[in-house]
């Protein structure tokens, strides 16, 4: 254990957790690039129908 841990346990103090970001990137990029490409497909499809 190092002296920082104990200084952390006794003030109470926790490791700052990862941001939401950091944390879902992937999942978040990928699901803006779907709703992105069904917008588009749903626009192009009511302009060439129309």
């Amino acid at each position: 254990m190092h002296v920082t841990d104990v200084f952390r346990d006794i003030c109470g103090m926790k490791e700052p957790e990862k941001s939401f970001w950091s944390k879902y990137k992937k999942f978040a990029t990928t699901e803006i690039l779907m709703y992105l490409i069904m917008v588009i497909g749903i626009t192009l499809g009511i302009v060439l129908l129309s």
